[in-house]
């Protein structure tokens, strides 16, 4: 069975520990790259928030990894092309 691994602000990082995701990490930019490195061998996916994501510089190609947005909404945009190229249109909204 795939190990996930969720790298992300507290808030994310303690929202995913409740829903029962056990491997589920506190990063912040700073220390985000040495987080990383150290879970990239413990996990086959990994779900990075878009922050923690960004400053990532060395990111291990043969991995699944997915950004997924954080507490600061960052990722809208690519939530939305990737909604896009999955329906074949832009799926939008009221609000």
């Amino acid at each position: 069975m795939a190990r996930l691994a969720v790298i992300g602000d507290e808030m994310t990082a303690l929202g995913m520990r409740l829903a029962g995701v056990e491997n589920s990490f506190t990063a912040t930019p700073e220390n985000a790259q040495e987080i990383y490195n150290r879970v990239k061998e413990e996990a086959d996916i990994m779900a990075i928030t878009h922050t923690i994501f960004e400053s990532i510089k060395d990111l291990d190609d043969h991995k699944i990894t997915v950004r997924i947005p954080d507490a600061s909404g960052g990722g809208g945009d690519m939530v939305r092309d990737l909604v896009k190229s999955v329906v074949g249109f832009e799926v939008k909204t009221d609000g």
